[in-house]
């Protein structure tokens, strides 16, 4: 009889949370915790009505206990969102087991998930989708672990294009990526990066890219080539760029862009070119049987001495 009068007591509980039929205060939604735990109606309860608690969040009779209970609580991002960035709470120790992936981002972006490798090991079974993010929030701590921890090759990539990490971070993440499995995603990530990088990075990329992405490439990195190996990759672009293979002082021209422009400046500064002028000439054009200015760049490869 008493199990029996025990269950109609939690019927007539529910049945007042579920239809709103009682005040909604902490003093009430705790009395219910404390009888029946944390049961599907005291979360809906709890979401519904998270306006009306959080205003009340100071009130003495909240317990961490029940603080700590909320966290693992069946509501919605936003309401689990508002929850703890209205409330002190400690950051999270337990398992990240108990949390699923929603709350495990949330607590991420709030900063109340601190940086540990157990977490990043144990994220990669949870929500690894997020381990990215986990790593940009907590910038220095992944940093410093990088010997210690697994990455791979798809975080690689997007650690790679975040803007969050300096160029020395970016170089320190592209080290822990095996040279013999990188794949034309992250040779096409790394024609785009704008620091010099390892050769055997460089180089791999190099061979697996089509020639229109080599440019990039070509230009992001000739500061890591010699200037005696440049002629090879000139031979492998369009044959335009074959006028720069032969190491004997002679003229070039190259029709003006941006690309040209950049890649001539940096000859110069290496010391591959003596110069690069910019310069309108006459071109006839045959079609229209008229004379037509072209805006090109000449100047001389420098004569190679051995």
């Amino acid at each position: 009889m008493k199990e029996d009068a025990g269950q109609s007591k939690k019927k007539i509980w529910e049945f007042l949370l579920n239809n709103n039929r009682i005040q909604c205060t902490w003093e009430n939604f705790i009395a219910y915790y404390e009888r029946y735990g944390s049961e599907a109606c005291w979360a809906e309860y709890f979401n519904e009505n998270i306006g009306v608690l959080l205003n009340d969040i100071d009130n003495p009779v909240i317990t961490e206990e029940i603080l700590s209970a909320l966290i693992f609580a069946d509501i919605t991002e936003e309401n689990f969102r508002k929850y703890i960035s209205s409330v002190q709470l400690e950051p999270y120790k337990e398992s990240l087991a108990k949390l699923e992936g929603m709350k495990i981002k949330v607590m991420i972006e709030e900063g109340l998930l601190p940086y540990n490798i157990s977490f990043w090991d144990e994220m990669d079974d949870i929500a690894s989708e997020y381990r990215v993010l986990y790593a940009e929030r907590n910038k220095d701590a992944f940093v410093a672990s990088l010997d210690d921890i697994e990455l791979k090759d798809n975080e690689i990539n997007r650690l790679l294009q975040s803007e969050v990490f300096a160029s020395q971070e970016k170089k320190q993440i592209l080290s822990k990526l095996d040279v013999t499995i990188l794949g034309r995603e992250t040779a096409k990530i790394i024609k785009e990066l704008n620091f010099t990088i390892s050769r055997v990075y460089t180089d791999t990329a190099w061979n697996i890219l089509e020639e229109d992405d080599r440019y990039a490439l070509l230009l992001n990195q000739l500061d890591a080539y010699k200037n005696e190996e440049l002629p090879d990759l000139f031979a492998e672009l369009a044959s335009v760029y074959h006028q720069l293979i032969e190491r004997t002082r002679h003229k070039f021209k190259f029709v003006h862009s941006d690309y040209n422009k950049k890649l001539l400046d940096k000859l110069i500064q290496k010391d591959y070119i003596t110069s690069a002028e910019e310069e309108w000439i006459e071109k006839e054009d045959n079609k229209l049987f008229h004379m037509e200015k072209e805006h090109v760049i000449t100047g001389y490869v420098k004569q190679f001495k051995v």
